[in-house]
């Protein structure tokens, strides 16, 4: 009876929380609610079926199990409203980001579209191999003559066009994929008829292959159907190509590629078709830039001022199709329309700048600049007044000003235009830093590039083409590239030093570009310089590989040690990374040392200047030991690469310590090329062997002394490397002497290893 009083209160109000929760529930009918809500509160006298309840202890939810049956439904429903933004989120994002998931929304049903798309492509694709197959296996026959051939092959076109058209109405898919079937097959009928039969004239097959193209313009206006438009664009295109006779004409095709480009462009226009202009531009890119390589224009001038008119028609066309389209339809430019843009000025700067100075008007070229250059700012004033996209404005704008900027230092040439534009980008960056404007970012950004351009032009025109030798270090090419490196380096900090606004992605991305170029730009520098002037002051001496080699561990210590100290950190732990390179670089570099010793002995002088080599070994030494150190302090990196870096290490020490032992030994004992010759076979023999016997017994010591298991193992592997050496390399075609020397040295180094194993490990542990 007092086990019933006392859970008698908890059962009232787990009821009363169960009645308040089923009042919540808004599927609930009232009749269902109403009784749970009126539930007395007041104490009551227990009845007996509480009492039974309580003594089986049963569920409290099963008291009112007959009243709540629904209940596994309501908690569905009332989950609902959170479940519903969480789907929809993703869902909007990957419709909107994922070409992927647009074509799957578009095509929902992957069955449909093989059968319905995918196969009418593929079934035209092959009836039009199909009827080409037939036609060639008639001609091996002989059934049917040359003129017999085109006219079946134009009435099969005719015949897939008046096909595609009776199917119009219901099938509008499969009847545009019959109508570029007809007008494929239209063009290369035309094109044999020129090419194989001669049957009509190169300029009659031109005409009836731009009739087709406008067929079939005319066809995809009408049936509004894009892909037909872009087949007629790409027939267009390809039609030069199918009636060339090999006589280059290059007025005659940039006229009519011009002609082409401006009606293809007001039907994307019109239609709304923006592939269109890509697909023109890209062709177009490929015509006229294969006119450019072919055609003779440092030898005829009147061709050079041809091209350079034609390049600058067809930039202003796709220039003004690419930004009246969304100026006048009110669109934001997307990020693949801002580097067409870009792409375009690139290629009519760099065409319109080369094809002046063969045109004899390189007088011009400073103009030429600056006019490009009051074309974009007046264009960006304008779409400003228009209200465009502000990206467009700005990016018009930088353009304006890069270009205005070369205008001026364009006509000096050589390093001038390198100076200079270093000063502007510094001081643009700085001023950037001062305003925040996006518009002095665009053109800091691009008189950066420009500058690191220009400069490889000039290092390129001064290191391979000046005669004469500069002076060393203070010279035009070597000053103005430390130049350009100390202004880069003062934009990285500039970008460092000053906190800017929330960043944005061109930050993101511009500042490790800030910080890298500079520094790859110092290494280039050097090694130019370098081979410069050992090419110019010492070609017979060949040593310049040693000075190259000399500066690359002095660059490795430099970015990987000194730089980071003074705040300027090029890779992240790049003192890891630096015994890498420097092993990968010696691997190459360290054994052709061993062929400029070999020339040195064979010329008889120049001997001191490989003394300088001298200072790579302890170079290469601290880089390894530093990057150990650091190694060893990394526990993550310790846990995963600890076994392989320690393979690393042992077999580059040996690789290292042999090649500058032998060296080193050659050097030392060697009178002429034929000393040279001897003690190099000689230390083959038997100093590598000695060499490898003691890495592996320091390896072995360093192991047993630190615990490395791995480090122990890999010395194992050498010494036995070094044991087989002995017995099947060393032995042969030696003296007896020599002989007894190995197996003495072999009983040496056996009776070392287990005393290490023995009685240096019992020290150790002791």
């Amino acid at each position: 009876m007092s086990s019933s009083n006392t859970s008698l209160p908890e059962i009232k109000k787990l009821r009363n929380e169960i009645n308040s929760l089923s009042a919540e529930k808004p599927s609930i009918k009232k009749e269902e609610s109403s009784a749970p809500i009126k539930a007395p509160v007041t104490p009551e006298p227990p009845k007996p079926v509480y009492k039974e309840i309580t003594i089986v202890e049963a569920s409290p939810v099963e008291l009112v199990t007959p009243k709540e049956e629904p209940q596994p439904e309501i908690i569905e429903q009332s989950s609902l409203p959170t479940w519903q933004p969480v789907e929809e989120a993703p869902v909007s994002s990957k419709s909107e980001g994922s070409w992927w998931d647009n074509w799957l929304k578009n095509n929902p049903d992957l069955e449909k579209f093989i059968g319905e798309n995918l196969f009418n492509k593929i079934g035209i694709a092959v009836l039009v191999l199909g009827i080409g197959f037939f036609i060639k296996y008639a001609i091996d026959k002989n059934w049917i003559g040359e003129a017999t051939r085109i006219g079946i092959s134009l009435f099969v076109g005719l015949l897939l066009l008046v096909l595609a058209h009776l199917l119009k109405r219901n099938y509008r898919s499969f009847s545009s994929v019959l109508v570029g079937g007809g007008l494929a097959v239209f063009y290369f009928s035309f094109a044999f008829a020129f090419q194989e039969y001669e049957l009509i004239s190169q300029t009659t097959a031109f005409v009836c292959m731009v009739g087709v193209t406008l067929l079939g313009v005319a066809l995809a206006v009408w049936y509004d159907r894009m892909e037909i438009a872009i087949l007629a664009t790409v027939g267009g295109f390809i039609a030069p190509l199918l009636v060339s006779n090999g006589q280059n004409n290059y007025q005659a095709l940039f006229t009519y590629i011009a002609i082409l480009n401006g009606g293809l462009l007001v039907l994307s226009f019109y239609k709304r078709w923006t592939i269109l202009s890509p697909v023109a531009l890209g062709f177009t890119i490929l015509l006229t830039g294969g006119s450019y390589i072919s055609a003779p224009i440092s030898s005829d001038p009147a061709l050079a001022k041809t091209l350079f008119l034609f390049y600058s028609i067809f930039f202003l066309e796709f220039f003004g199709i690419q930004v009246l389209y969304n100026i006048l339809l009110k669109r934001p430019f997307k990020s693949i329309e801002f580097i067409q843009l870009l792409t375009l000025y690139m290629l009519y700067f760099g065409a319109g700048y080369t094809t002046l100075e063969y045109s004899q008007w390189e007088q011009y070229q400073g103009l030429f600049s600056a006019v490009l250059a009051a074309l974009s700012f007046i264009a960006a004033r304008v779409f400003a007044n228009m209200n465009a996209d502000r990206n467009l404005v700005q990016l018009l704008t930088g353009l304006s000003i890069g270009l205005i900027t070369m205008a001026i230092p364009i006509q000096f040439g050589g390093y001038t235009i390198t100076l200079f534009w270093a000063v502007e980008a510094t001081l643009l960056a700085w001023f950037f830093i001062r305003t925040q404007q996006s518009l002095i970012r665009y053109a800091s950004i691009i008189l950066y590039v420009f500058t690191v351009v220009s400069l490889i032009s000039d290092w390129t025109a001064i290191y391979r083409f000046d005669i004469g030798p500069l002076p060393i270090i203070v010279n035009k090419a070597c000053l103005t590239g430390l130049f350009v490196v100390a202004s880069q380096l003062l934009i990285y900090f500039f970008n460092k030093s000053k906190q800017t606004k929330a960043p944005d992605t061109i930050h993101l991305i511009w500042k490790p570009v800030t910080r890298l170029v500079p520094i790859l730009l110092l290494f280039i520098a050097g090694i130019a310089e370098i081979d410069y002037q050992f090419n110019h002051r010492l070609a017979e001496a060949g040593v310049n590989g040693v000075y190259l080699q000399l500066w690359v561990m002095l660059y490795l210590i430099l970015v990987s040690q000194v730089l980071p100290k003074l705040g300027l950190t090029i890779i992240n732990k790049a003192v890891l990374i630096a015994p890498g390179f420097a092993a990968f670089y010696y691997l190459f570099s360290g054994l052709y040392m061993n062929s400029i010793q070999e020339d040195l002995f064979s010329i008889g002088k120049y001997q001191s200047w490989f003394n300088a080599y001298w200072l790579i070994f302890p170079m290469m030494v601290w880089i390894f030991y530093v990057g150990i150190r650091a190694f060893m302090k990394e526990e993550s990196l310790r846990a995963s690469l600890g076994k392989s870096y320690t393979w690393f290490i042992v077999f580059t020490a040996t690789f290292v310590f042999s090649n500058e032992t032998k060296l080193a030994f050659v050097w030392l004992t060697s009178n002429d090329l034929a000393s040279y010759h001897l003690n190099s076979q000689l230390f083959q023999k038997a100093g590598l062997t000695i060499v490898w016997a003691l890495v592996s017994f320091v390896a072995i010591y360093i192991g047993l002394q630190k615990k490395l298991k791995t480090l122990r193992i890999a010395a194992l592997v050498l010494f036995g490397i070094t044991l087989v050496k002995l017995f099947t390399y060393d032995i042969q075609n030696i003296n007896p002497a020599g002989k007894i020397i190995a197996f003495i040295l072999l009983g040496v180094l056996l009776l070392v290893v287990s005393f290490m194993y023995q009685r240096i490990k019992k020290l150790l542990t002791e």
